[in-house]
């Protein structure tokens, strides 16, 4: 998938790749189940079937995800903000990605 080089350059961190389940909760009791396709010290990219809404406030749980060298662990709680979110085009059921940044560390 490419991105813009606008995008690309309103980056502050590297990004880096990774495939990774994670739990999103939102609107107070709505669950959501993503793949977090990469991650950085400001944010990470996930994938999902549903859409998530631009400015959603979020918590995200990473069960069973330690990567190495990071200082997620697991079943940790990181809070976040929905900054974007859009349709990825394709064949097959829908998809949509969105990019979370971090507001707080794990709780």
């Amino acid at each position: 998938m490419e991105r813009s080089q606008e995008t690309a350059d309103a980056r502050r961190y590297p990004r880096l790749e990774c495939l990774a389940p994670v739990r999103v909760r939102y609107a107070g009791w709505r669950v959501q189940f993503a793949r977090m396709v990469d991650h950085s010290d400001g944010g990470f990219r996930v994938l999902s079937r549903s859409a998530f809404e631009e400015g959603a406030q979020v918590e995200l749980v990473f069960e069973g995800f330690v990567p190495e060298g990071s200082a997620l662990s697991l079943f940790e709680t990181y809070e976040g903000v929905v900054r974007w979110t859009r349709k990825v085009e394709g064949p097959g059921l829908p998809l949509f990605e969105a990019g979370i940044e971090w507001v707080r560390g794990p709780s």
